[in-house]
C-alpha cells in the first residue's frame, strides 16, 4: 500500500534552487559571439591579404614583361629611324652622285676642240674651272656655250691670259658657274 503523507510539517522542505543569472548566460553567449566573430573577420582578412599578395605578384610579373616589351619597341623605334636615316643618306647620295656625273656630261658635251680643263672643283653648287686653250675663240666658244646650256647660270670669266707653253701658245684661263638645281 502506498503511503501519501499529507501533513505539511513532516515534509522536508526542499530548498529551491536559485536560479541561474540570465546576465550571466547572455554574456557568455555574447562573448563566445564575439570570438567567433572575431576569428571569422581574422581569417577573412588573412585571405584576402593573401590574394592582395598573389595579385600584386602577378601584376610585378606582368609590370616586368610590359616594361621588356617597352624596350622592345624602343630599340624597335630606334633602328626603324636609324633606317630611315640610312635610307634618306642613300638616297641623297644617289641624288649627289648624278649632279658631277650631269655636270660632266654638259661640260664634255660643251667643250670645243682645243681646249681642255686642268682641274675642276665643286663647292656648294659652284663650279671653278681652269684649263687651256690654243685659241681664244675656242675659250669664247666654251663660255657662250655655259651661258646657253640649261643646268649652268652666272657663268663667269675670271681670268684669261696669253701664255706659252714649248713655243706653242696658249691661253691660261679660269672660270665660275653655277649648277641649277
Amino acid at each position: 500500500m502506498i503511503r501519501v503523507n499529507l501533513l505539511i510539517e513532516g515534509r522536508k522542505k526542499r530548498k529551491k534552487k536559485k536560479p541561474f543569472p540570465v546576465i550571466i548566460v547572455l554574456c557568455i553567449i555574447l562573448t563566445l559571439i564575439t570570438i567567433a566573430g572575431s576569428g571569422g573577420y581574422f581569417y577573412y582578412l588573412k585571405t584576402e591579404i593573401a590574394s592582395l599578395k598573389q595579385e600584386r605578384a602577378n601584376k610585378d610579373k606582368e609590370l616586368a614583361k610590359l616594361k621588356e616589351q617597352v624596350k622592345e619597341v624602343d630599340q624597335y623605334e630606334k633602328d626603324n629611324q636609324l633606317l630611315a636615316d640610312k635610307t634618306k643618306i642613300i638616297e641623297q647620295l644617289k641624288k649627289n652622285q648624278k649632279g658631277p656625273v650631269r655636270i660632266i656630261d654638259e661640260l664634255s658635251k660643251k667643250l670645243p676642240d682645243g681646249l681642255w680643263f686642268e682641274s675642276v672643283d665643286d663647292k656648294s653648287g659652284t663650279i671653278s674651272l681652269s684649263g687651256k686653250a690654243f685659241s681664244n675663240g675656242s675659250l669664247v666658244t666654251f663660255v657662250q656655250n655655259l651661258k646657253a646650256s640649261e643646268i649652268t647660270e652666272n657663268v663667269t670669266l675670271l681670268e684669261s691670259k696669253k701664255t706659252s707653253i714649248d713655243d706653242v701658245t696658249v691661253y691660261q684661263f679660269k672660270l665660275n658657274f653655277k649648277v641649277k638645281v
